[in-house]
């Protein structure tokens, strides 16, 4: 009996505490036999063998599972050990890839100058958040002098018809002018009433408000100076004029875009485009902003063979004088996680630094009243700096994130022959 035990020793300090119980099963076995006068199978039953090497390529260690690792408090604060809460999870991430923050269309307007003039004052620089109205340019235009020479002179005519109109009107009540000559009347006064109107909205389209056309009609004074301004609340995202500078009648000045709703078109390799569904949801890295899968294209773009999807999502609108509270900015290129939602089970977000892998296994370490509690899981992916896995772990867990090397090593230290 005294050679059994030593043989059993001799086992386990040259194979190791994972092969010890299936070599030592063997051995024991064979002498067991000898000791009876029996002849015993020395393999295993074929279910139980079957089952032990299915536990070994697993990763599965006999000698760990199911482990208390007693640490106190006062070890943990030496050992600089932290915790955080393990989160449910509502997605799997499925891809990882790069994405570039486009405007949508008809979201971005080019402003240019109905009149040409010279450039005697810019406003706003590019990446200034504009409202609509707001002015960005001033011009000194000789032609925006001659609209409103124009204008004025509309308004007057306009004015006299009127009154021609109305004297008219009463010589016909009165049987002092034939009818004919107030149908001319008539007809003078309609044309002069759309001159007016035709020069009205001309100098509104040159960028005057109602409002300005009625004080120059009323105060009869011309200016050379043609206000450019925002069409629309948003962002400047290009100025290609400076001061100073001569620019032609319907020249580009500026690009203004409305930046509250944004795209990300996602560049996806071929293969990985069956993969990627409408509605899937899509996390830029290192944002909190969670952005959902709303086109798939079907085209193999050329210059980098990939293929687009589009995601499409809400920007708080820019207060004039305040940056975007997303950060993001069109022509930016992110980093992009595409996740789809799994309702089937429960899965579970960890910090990435949880994770602990021993014997072709990942672990974390849940703490307890008396220490950390080893517990097998699988990782299915990674997401801004979280892991979402699948193993037995509840909400309100506290799994350790800082100074997991020390307890893995503590674990393996205390349960090596």
């Amino acid at each position: 009996m005294t050679r059994l035990f030593s043989v059993g020793y001799a086992v386990r300090t040259r194979f190791g505490a994972l092969w010890a119980p299936l070599l030592e099963f063997r051995f024991f076995t064979r002498m067991a036999a000898n000791l009876v006068g029996h002849q015993v199978r020395t393999a295993y039953p074929t279910r139980l063998r079957i089952l032990t090497l299915a536990a070994v390529l697993s990763g599965t260690s006999l000698a760990y599972a199911d482990t208390l690792i007693p640490i106190d408090a006062a070890q943990a604060g030496k050992l600089d050990i932290r915790t955080a809460q393990v989160q449910v999870a509502d997605a799997v991430p499925l891809l990882t890839a790069s994405a570039r923050v486009v405007v949508p269309p008809g979201r971005e307007f080019m402003v240019s100058t109905p009149h040409a003039g010279l450039v005697s004052r810019v406003d706003v620089a590019v990446g200034d958040s504009v409202v609509q109205g707001q002015e960005l340019a001033q011009l000194a235009s000789a032609a925006f002098l001659t609209l409103q020479r124009e204008a004025l002179q509309a308004s007057n005519e306009h004015r006299l018809a009127d009154s021609l109109l109305s004297r008219d009107e009463k010589l016909l009540t009165e049987g002092a002018i034939p009818k004919r000559r107030w149908e001319e009347t008539r007809n003078q006064h309609d044309k002069q009433s759309a001159g007016d109107s035709e020069v009205r909205q001309v100098l509104t389209i040159a960028g005057m408000s109602r409002a300005e056309v009625e004080r120059l009609i009323k105060t009869q004074k011309l200016s050379d100076h043609l206000a450019i301004k925002a069409p629309m609340t948003g962002m400047v995202l290009e100025k290609l004029i400076t001061t100073g500078q001569q620019v032609d009648q319907l020249a580009p000045l500026f690009r203004v875009a409305d930046m509250s709703r944004l795209w990300l078109e996602i560049d996806l390799p071929p293969e990985q485009v069956g993969n990627v569904a409408m509605g899937d949801q899509v996390r830029v890295k290192g944002q909190a902003l969670v952005a959902r899968i709303s086109g798939v294209g079907r085209q193999v773009l050329p210059t980098t063979h990939s293929v687009i999807a589009r995601a499409e999502f809400e920007n708080q609108p820019p207060r004039a004088g305040q940056a975007l509270v997303n950060g993001l900015y069109p022509g930016q290129t992110v980093g992009v996680d595409i996740l789809r939602a799994e309702a089937a089970e429960k899965l579970w977000r960890v910090p990435a630094s949880a994770l602990a892998r021993h014997a072709d296994a990942a672990y974390v370490f849940v703490q307890t009243a008396r220490g950390f509690e080893p517990r097998r899981v699988e990782s299915l992916g990674q997401s801004n700096g979280e892991l979402v896995l699948r193993g037995p772990l509840t909400v309100g867990d506290a799994v350790a994130v800082q100074g997991v090397a020390a307890i893995k090593a503590k674990w393996t230290e205390e349960k090596e022959p």
